[in-house]
């Protein structure tokens, strides 16, 4: 666990994770237990008789899997969600708020590649709530 979300955890005195894949498939959350548990509830409170809704059920909430830091802050990912997004030795964490995104090196390197080629264009594709945020 890298030192910077290391320190907000244990000030928080968070040691118990959930870790599952992303919505997109493309890396893995992790979320201290008390916001997973809190997204778990809303997940399953949506009608799961939409394929859609079920598919995202399925995805998150089955591929959930709970962890503890060690003593040396390390956590530990089973093979199979590290296989589904294709974490080998490099990877790339990235803080988003209550969770952190855990990407491979790689993948986090092209999809970081193509953000950056759409640039301002994709302002027009946002939400007029969010078109209107100020950010500091």
């Amino acid at each position: 666990m890298p030192s910077r979300f290391r320190e907000v955890l244990s000030a928080s005195s968070v040691s118990q994770l959930v870790v599952s894949i992303d919505v997109q498939g493309l890396c893995l959350t992790m979320y201290p237990l008390a916001q997973w548990e809190e997204m778990e509830q809303r997940l399953m409170s949506l009608p799961s008789l939409h394929d859609s809704v079920r598919r995202m059920q399925n995805m998150i909430i089955g591929n959930a899997f709970e962890t503890e830091m060690d003593g040396n802050s390390r956590i530990s990912i089973p093979p199979q969600l590290r296989k589904q997004v294709g974490l080998d030795k490099k990877i790339t964490m990235v803080g988003q708020g209550s969770r952190l995104e855990i990407w491979s090196e790689e993948a986090w390197e092209a999809r970081f590649g193509e953000w950056k080629e759409v640039g301002p264009n994709s302002l027009a594709d946002l939400p007029d709530s969010i078109k209107d945020m100020v950010l500091f």
